[in-house]
């Protein structure tokens, strides 16, 4: 007898829209999270690239460097053995 009142109170149509709207709620949400998901992603994956580019230029400076250092060194040696002469020459 409880059920038949509970039907005919309209309990279980308004039970079902309730339902029907938390489904398209959820439904929505998950849509929205979806297309946060994708634009982060992207976003991650442009990072990530900079990132490479990044440390590709870093490297190529890095060696530069060291080939400039090492230049460098070699001229201050050369540098070093014209100091040498000279006062080897000057002494004499």
């Amino acid at each position: 007898m409880a059920l038949i009142v509970i039907l005919g109170t309209g309990f279980l149509p308004r039970f079902l829209h309730v339902e029907m709207q938390l489904n398209s709620d959820c439904r929505i949400t998950l849509t929205r999270q979806t297309e946060e998901m994708k634009c982060y992603t992207s976003e991650l994956m442009t990072t990530k690239e900079f990132l490479k580019k990044t440390r590709e230029e870093l490297q190529t400076f890095a060696h530069e460097l060291t080939v400039v250092i090492e230049i460098r060194d070699s001229i201050q040696m050369e540098l070093v053995d014209v100091y040498r002469k000279a006062k080897t020459i000057s002494i004499d």
